[in-house]
């Protein structure tokens, strides 16, 4: 039976293992790492332990950390045996005093600090009260109990989506226009989007239908990454909120980018950054892009 191999890449992927069982970074200097796992095994006077193993695991793609242990158990070792005996004789070789070699160690130090600032701040703000008051927010502002079905014709330019406009105030009917005019999928319905929520839609295409009447059309052409939208609001439903429960998986990761957005824009606004290099671009007055939501009907 060929066994399982997994590549030095595939387990290593933040650098995690350089620091964890491999003893060869350490000096004189700095603080040796404590670990009291279970040692698994030991290579040349070096322990490989538990810990060790975990975080190889922890560094697996997540449909191979699904796998059973006791299948990875054995690649795992192989490669943290391995990683020990080539990092011990790069170090005999002088590879770790390097310019090239120290300043990657820094770096990774960096971004290592990073991360663990990042799962600091984001774990901090997701709590139960923080996740329930956004909960709370979202069913006021009506995001969960009221859905819109809305029609559109989707265009190139700003000017196209006027003389669709001045077409429609003079008569023309909006499904046969979405249908001769319109550049999205959705043109050979008429332009009919069905029933949406205002969650699911790209900011300025929910804001402009949730704030129309039955019947109406937008008076002004709104502009997404798509194109310029004419909308028409066709009906309007209110509908159950969704449990709490239910929608704690959609909520959390909302915070913890609003968390990390809120956090360093704070971090800028405190710091003193001066760029030494020539940018070739005025810069942005807001420096988030406009994103799409998960499930954004507006495309079409």
């Amino acid at each position: 039976m060929k066994r399982l191999v997994l590549p030095l890449s595939v387990v290593a992927l933040s650098g995690t293992l350089l620091i964890g069982g491999c003893d060869f970074l350490q000096s004189d200097t700095e603080v040796k790492v404590e670990d009291n796992s279970p040692v698994l095994a030991i290579v040349n006077g070096v322990n490989i332990t538990q810990k060790d193993l975990d975080s190889a695991v922890s560094q697996l793609p997540p449909n191979v950390q699904a796998m059973p242990i006791d299948q990875l158990r054995e690649p795992l070792m192989n490669t943290l045996i391995e990683t020990e005996l080539l990092a011990a004789e790069g170090r005999t070789q002088g590879l770790g005093d390097s310019q090239d070699f120290l300043h990657s160690i820094e770096r990774f130090k960096v971004f290592s600090l990073r991360e663990a600032n990042v799962a600091r701040v984001q774990d901090e703000a997701v709590t139960d009260a923080a996740l329930q008051a956004a909960y709370d927010e979202q069913v006021q502002a009506d995001e969960l109990t009221k859905e819109v079905s809305a029609s559109h014709i989707l265009l190139d330019t700003e000017e196209e989506a006027l003389a669709v406009i001045a077409e429609l105030q003079g008569g023309a009917d909006f499904a046969t226009l979405a249908q001769e005019r319109s550049i999205g999928p959705s043109s050979e319905s008429g332009g009919s989007l069905g029933f949406f929520k205002k969650n699911a839609m790209v900011e300025p295409f929910a804001i402009a239908a949730f704030a129309m009447e039955v019947g109406a059309f937008s008076a002004t052409p709104v502009q997404t990454q798509f194109g310029w939208h004419v909308i028409k609001v066709d009906d309007v439903q209110e509908v159950d909120a969704p449990p709490f429960q239910s929608m704690r998986v959609q909520l959390e990761p909302e915070l913890r980018q609003k968390a990390m957005e809120d956090h360093i824009e704070g971090l800028r606004s405190g710091a003193t950054i001066e760029l030494k290099y020539e940018t070739t671009e005025e810069p942005a007055e807001d420096d988030h892009a406009e994103e799409p939501a998960e499930d954004d009907h507006a495309e079409e």
